[in-house]
C-alpha cells in the first residue's frame, strides 16, 4: 500500500510539472471533517480538521492529496485516540464546465494510522468512493462539500465503510482566466444620438430639429417667453388741411409692417384738431384727417380695410396748450397705437 501510496504521489507532482504552465488554476482547502466510524474500529465518532490540495490535469479531471487528523477515543478501553488518514484520488467534474456550481465524483485510495495511548500504532488501507459539489465564490474563493464512503477490509475479512462527511473552503491560485466561473458580458453600450445638439437625446426628444441656439425643456421643446409689443404712429397737419405730407409715409410703412406681420391685430387711426373755429368743423376736419392716413394704410400698403377703422375726435384731447401756434400744430395730428402678445424662443 505505501508503495501504491509513493506511485500516486509521484503522479501527482509529475501532473502539476506537466500543467504547470497551463491555463489551470491550482486549489488548496482547509475544512472540517465527520467520521461515522465502523463498529470494527470501537471508535466515538468525532469531528476533525482536514488539509487538502488540488492540481488539475484538464478542464474535466484533477488529482487530489488530503490529510485529516481526528483526536477521538476507544470505546473500550476509554483510551484516547489520534486517527489520521492520507488519501489520494482522482477527481470528476460533471455537467457545465462553466457554471460557478460544480459536481464531481471522486475515486482514491487512503492510508489511515491509529494512534492510542500506551499502545501499539494500527495500520489500515482503504479504497474511497466519493461525491461532491464546489461553489465558486469568485475565481478564488471556493466553497466545498464531499462525502465519501472509504471502504475497507474488517478483521473477518469482510467488507467494512466508514462514512465520512467533509466541508471545506477553498483558495484557487493560478491563471485567473481558468477559474471556471461564468464571466459577466457587459452589454453593449448603445450610443445614444442628440441629432439637433439642444441637450435632449432623440428618444426622449419631443420636439425634434430644434433650432440651434435656442434654449429647451426636459422634452426637447423650446421654452417660450410671452411679450407685448407695439407701434405707435403720430402725422401731423397744417391748419385747416387733411392732407398728408410725404415726409411720414416712412412712419405709416412701418405701421403696416407691423400689421403685417402680426396678423390677429387691428389699427384705430384717431384725427384731432386744435381749439380753433366751431366744434362741427373742427369734428368734419379730424375725421377726414384719421381717413386719410386709413386710405394710405388700405390703399398704398395693402392693409386690409376690416382690420383699419378711423375716428375723428375732433378738438378734444389736447396734447399742448391751444393758446400758442407751437401748441396748436401739436393738436392738430393723427395717431395709432397697435399692440399684440407674442411668444418669443428664448435663446441661451
Amino acid at each position: 500500500m505505501k508503495k501504491t501510496l509513493l506511485a500516486i504521489s509521484l503522479a501527482v507532482a509529475a501532473s502539476s510539472t506537466a500543467y504547470a504552465e497551463g491555463d489551470m488554476g491550482k486549489e488548496i482547502y482547509l475544512g472540517a471533517e465527520y467520521t461515522d466510524w465502523d463498529n470494527d474500529r470501537n471508535l466515538d465518532n468525532e469531528v476533525g480538521g482536514a488539509l487538502g490540495f488540488s492540481v488539475p490535469v484538464s478542464k474535466l479531471w484533477s488529482i487530489e492529496g488530503w490529510y485529516s487528523r481526528t483526536d477521538t477515543e476507544s470505546d473500550i478501553s476509554n483510551t484516547d485516540v489520534l486517527a489520521e488518514t492520507f488519501s489520494i484520488n482522482g477527481l470528476r467534474y460533471l455537467g457545465d464546465e462553466q457554471s460557478q456550481t460544480r459536481p464531481f465524483l471522486t475515486v482514491g485510495v487512503s492510508h489511515s494510522k491509529f494512534d492510542p495511548d500506551h499502545s501499539k500504532n494500527l495500520h489500515d488501507n482503504s479504497l474511497d468512493l466519493g461525491f461532491g459539489v464546489k461553489h465558486f465564490f469568485s475565481n478564488n474563493l471556493v466553497l466545498r462539500g464531499d462525502l465519501i464512503a472509504r471502504t475497507f477490509e474488517d478483521r473477518d475479512n469482510d467488507f467494512a465503510v466508514d462514512p465520512v462527511a467533509r466541508i471545506s473552503i477553498g483558495y484557487a491560485f493560478g491563471n485567473k482566466s481558468s477559474r471556471p466561473i461564468k464571466q459577466q458580458v457587459a452589454a453593449p453600450v448603445q450610443q445614444r444620438l442628440d441629432s439637433d445638439n439642444d441637450g435632449v437625446y432623440d428618444d426622449k426628444d419631443q420636439c425634434p430639429g430644434t433650432e440651434a441656439g435656442l434654449k429647451v425643456d426636459d422634452n426637447g421643446c423650446k421654452m417660450m417667453l410671452t411679450e407685448t409689443v407695439s407701434i405707435d404712429l403720430k402725422v401731423q397737419f397744417p391748419n385747416n388741411s387733411a392732407e398728408v405730407s410725404d415726409e411720414y409715409l416712412n412712419e405709416i410703412s412701418q405701421v403696416a409692417d407691423f400689421l403685417n406681420s402680426y396678423s390677429g391685430t387691428n389699427v384705430e387711426v384717431k384725427g384731432y384738431t386744435d381749439s380753433r373755429g366751431k366744434a362741427d368743423y373742427n369734428q368734419q376736419l379730424s375725421e377726414k384727417r384719421a381717413q386719410a392716413v386709413a386710405n394710405i394704410l388700405v390703399e398704398k400698403f395693402g392693409i386690409d380695410a376690416s382690420r383699419v377703422e378711423a375716428t375723428g375726435l375732433g378738438e378734444n384731447g389736447p396734447i399742448a396748450d391751444n393758446n400758442s401756434a407751437e401748441g396748436r400744430a401739436k393738436n392738430r395730428r393723427v395717431v395709432a397705437e397697435v399692440s399684440a402678445d407674442v411668444e418669443k424662443a428664448i435663446t441661451k
